[in-house]
């Protein structure tokens, strides 16, 4: 631990989040509760160690509660799949998407995704599973580590994947965590369903 690095949306809109439901003067008093570098008023510009995120979820549970912690990293998911099609998704692709059968989107994106893991999972792994029902498996998960929890408590990432996957592929698509590492499972399961 410690030497991974990933992208620093997971810290800008989970504070950007935290900023809009509590206000900048609260979410500043519940950053002070931490030692990391973001609380200094400087967003990370550049990939961060995956540690930094993990203490920024830690300390919105310890602050928050679970719910709420829970509610707040799922909106930061959701902020940066808007990201993340805004300026990562070449506009080739944006064009040709609509026009390919929703399988073969699926398969494109999920496979693009899991060529670019690393800026999200850090020293997790990520796998996607297209049958016998669509599902992608974060092993060693970020957002599940050192805690332990009765729900999952993935919402980051579900959020960010849902988002992705219903711009690109099909609306109707919801993605739920149905396994996490926090509620005693090996790995962090998540079921990509349609409405």
């Amino acid at each position: 631990m410690g030497s991974s690095k990933i992208g620093p949306n997971s810290i800008i809109q989970t504070i950007r989040v935290l900023q809009e439901y509590y206000g900048r003067e609260k979410a500043e008093q519940i950053l002070q509760a931490g030692q990391s570098p973001w609380q200094a008023g400087k967003l990370p510009a550049e990939m961060v160690d995956e540690d930094v995120f993990l203490e920024l979820i830690h300390l919105l549970r310890d602050q928050l509660g679970l719910d709420q912690a829970k509610l707040v990293l799922s909106k930061a998911g959701d902020y940066t799949a808007e990201y993340l099609l805004a300026n990562r998704i070449p506009k080739p692709m944006k064009w040709l998407f609509p026009l390919m059968p929703r399988k073969m989107r699926m398969k494109i994106l999920m496979t693009a995704i899991g060529n670019h893991a690393w800026t999200f999972a850090g020293s997790g792994r990520f796998h996607f599973h297209p049958e016998p029902k669509p599902m992608f498996i974060i092993e060693d998960c970020i957002t599940s580590r050192d805690i332990v929890a009765e729900t999952p408590v993935c919402s980051f990432y579900s959020a960010t994947f849902e988002g992705l996957l219903r711009c690109l592929v099909d609306s109707r698509i919801n993605v739920i965590e149905k396994s996490c590492r926090a509620s005693g499972q090996e790995q962090c399961e998540f079921f990509i369903q349609f409405r």
